[in-house]
């Protein structure tokens, strides 16, 4: 038992190196990411010393020291918050765990795990590394099925676009993410999308009743103004709906992502062979990342603007001017553009 367990830490330390040294997203330098470098080291050095699987956990002062930190910099209330943050992170970036520990043929991801006990000098909480099975469904294409999905296309792609994360949003933004949808949720998602149209269809007939009556009355008018105010409203702030229910995928607008990401997808996962309006499994919000095959910098996703209009293509960090890819999410891939 305790040789499976020490061969399991020891492919989830081999995962989290691998992801930390290629992981360029905008919260790379975060508190809670120097927290998992130091939780991984120490259990390295535990485990190269030949300590036991089951004694590797770590107070927080040990791992204060590692990160380099003087001493009483993070405190427990910090701590606390920096291991929180890291709990909900890896739990977004399971689909990217997935694809380095199929490419590692492994079949566990990392997690942290908090425990605490009250010895005679008060309560002692302590941080270790754990792992978890590959859950059924986690969406990572790996380089074999990569291959089997662009065997049909006439030439090979450009450029190969990874899942990274499935990101939890924004108080404001949660009821947008992550929804499974039965025949009823359909046909609400249907209502909400339309409604600008049915409220536009009103307007009209609206307009047509003040044009055809000697004067027009305050409710009349109070009802125009409503209409044309709910339509602004949806166009400005859920135009992307409309958009994902046309093309099955839109990107997020800024206000409903958190800080730490530059784009993110809202993506309607289908049901093989079922037609509108019931075709629709779930929604949810994606992060993809590619490397740039020509520099190797970070792709993200962003709109095509006027010379693409109505595209999501991958844009470089490094030559955004120059380094520009198509995107089809359908086979995660694309061309330069």
């Amino acid at each position: 038992m305790d040789k499976n367990e020490a061969k399991n830490l020891r492919g989830v330390i081999a995962i989290i190196e691998h992801f930390l040294s290629e992981y360029n997203n905008r919260d790379k330098n975060d508190t809670f990411w120097h927290l998992l470098h130091a939780l991984t080291n120490l259990h390295k050095r535990g485990d190269e010393q030949g300590i036991g699987v089951s004694n590797l956990e770590f107070t927080y002062k040990e791992i204060e020291k590692e990160i380099g930190h003087r001493e009483g910099v993070l405190d427990s209330g910090r701590m606390k918050k920096e291991y929180d943050r890291l709990s909900n992170r890896l739990s977004e970036l399971e689909p990217e765990m997935t694809r380095i520990a199929k490419s590692l043929s492994l079949n566990i991801i990392p997690s942290v795990h908090k425990d605490s006990n009250n010895g005679g000098r008060g309560k002692k909480v302590y941080l270790r590394l754990k792992f978890k099975p590959i859950q059924e469904g986690i969406e990572s294409l790996t380089d074999n099925e990569t291959s089997s999905s662009t065997k049909i296309l006439l030439q090979e792609p450009e450029i190969q676009y990874y899942l990274e994360s499935k990101p939890k949003l924004p108080l404001w933004a949660k009821w947008c993410g992550n929804l499974d949808l039965n025949k009823k949720k359909n046909w609400l998602l249907a209502l909400f999308a339309s409604s600008p149209y049915f409220t536009g269809a009103f307007l009209f007939v609206t307009l047509a009743i003040s044009i055809g009556s000697k004067s027009s009355g305050a409710l009349l008018e109070l009802s125009m103004l409503l209409s044309i105010l709910y339509i602004s409203f949806h166009l400005v702030f859920f135009r992307h709906f409309i958009v994902a229910i046309k093309n099955n995928i839109a990107l997020m607008p800024d206000w409903m992502l958190p800080l730490r990401l530059k784009s993110a997808v809202l993506e309607f996962e289908l049901h093989q062979g079922k037609r509108k309006p019931h075709r629709v499994k779930n929604i949810s919000v994606k992060v993809y990342k590619a490397e740039c095959p020509i520099c190797g910098h970070r792709v993200d996703l962003t709109s095509g603007s006027l010379k693409y209009w109505g595209r999501i293509i991958g844009v470089c960090d490094a030559n955004p001017v120059e380094h520009k890819y198509s995107f089809d999410h359908t086979i995660q891939s694309g061309f330069r553009l």
